[in-house]
């Protein structure tokens, strides 16, 4: 019986690997490429798009057999479009712990897994990939003379509303991407409002696994924006990485912050961490200021993103009432 278990655990993740490889969970577990985002060309239809390998594509009219290949992309569909053009998006859209529109797609739009014949077999007339999409799925697509728009960057606010505005671009929704551009920055600007004169706690993003987060990273940026230090820039470390936890423990954080892939119990990886003896004089353990983060919006490369920042700020400075 153990030798079982161990051999459908050793598949599981053989399973997992493999549809990592093919479909996006999160831009922050990938590294971008140098390659860049799709051009598109005219205000109307119909549009070029130009890929980063050079393939130019025609879009006559606007697409309504879209394909999604990344979650982020689901996710700006969903507020951009009516579900019914959209006929694919990903496996992993209905994960609560990793998307923010489970639910939001009737079972008749397919959940792909990556496989090249199930997503030619949709008949879509654009598919959305990014910059970490497998090369050979990519290849395929084009090979094949259907459009694709490419999204590349994800390491900050500005590059996450420039992706919502090419995808409106591509689907000819522009005013209502601009509109809910509009509405998030006047949430921006009224969080920093009431931020603005507060004294900065030391805050480190850091979780089970050693992963961090520095500058250039969105999460640094809602820190920033919550009105927080992220300690992490004071050792030079840009992006997310992993570090050891005798580095964290040095920082001395007044608060942490934690992912969590668990919504319904997001208390447990705090109270793990907090329960490691070698963290017991670090000052946000002692003061219990170590809060698990619902990941769907944390880590999100959607409009959702920004609704982190006010709970982070909350968390930060609950001496001021809202």
């Amino acid at each position: 019986m153990t030798k079982n278990r161990s051999l459908i655990a050793i598949v599981a993740v053989l399973l997992g690997a493999l549809l990592l490889s093919r479909l996006d969970i999160r831009a922050g577990l990938f590294s971008n490429t140098a390659l860049t985002a799709t051009q598109i060309e005219g205000d109307s239809f119909p549009k070029t798009l130009t890929d980063a390998i050079g393939a130019r594509y025609t879009l006559e009219q606007p697409p309504r057999r879209i394909v999604s290949m990344t979650i982020g992309t689901d996710e700006i569909l969903a507020r951009l479009l009516p579900p019914d053009r959209v006929v694919g998006i990903t496996g992993l859209a209905d994960y609560p712990s990793l998307s923010n529109v489970t639910g939001h797609y009737p079972p008749a739009v397919k959940r792909l897994q990556g496989n090249i014949e199930e997503i030619l077999s949709l008949e879509p007339d654009l598919v959305f990939i990014a910059s970490y999409t497998q090369a050979e799925t990519v290849r395929q697509l084009l090979g094949a003379g259907i459009p694709v728009v490419r999204l590349t960057d994800f390491s900050s606010f500005d590059d996450l509303a420039a992706n919502i505005r090419l995808v409106a671009a591509a689907t000819g929704s522009r005013p209502k991407a601009e509109q809910q551009l509009a509405a998030l920055q006047q949430l921006l600007k009224r969080i920093k409002s009431t931020y603005r004169d507060v004294s900065q706690p030391r805050v480190l993003y850091f979780n089970l696994d050693g992963t961090t987060t520095g500058p250039g990273t969105t999460i640094d940026e809602i820190i920033r924006l919550a009105g927080g230090f992220n300690v992490i820039s004071e050792t030079g470390i840009q992006g997310s990485q992993t570090i050891s936890e005798e580095l964290a423990i040095s920082l001395a954080p007044d608060i942490i912050l934690m992912g969590t892939g668990a919504p319904d119990n997001q208390d447990s990886t705090a109270m793990q961490l907090m329960q490691r003896p070698a963290w017991k004089n670090v000052p946000a353990v002692r003061h219990r200021q170590v809060h698990s983060l619902k990941g769907a919006w944390l880590l999100s490369t959607s409009q959702y993103s920004w609704r982190a920042i006010e709970p982070v700020a909350r968390l930060l400075h609950p001496e001021i009432k809202q």
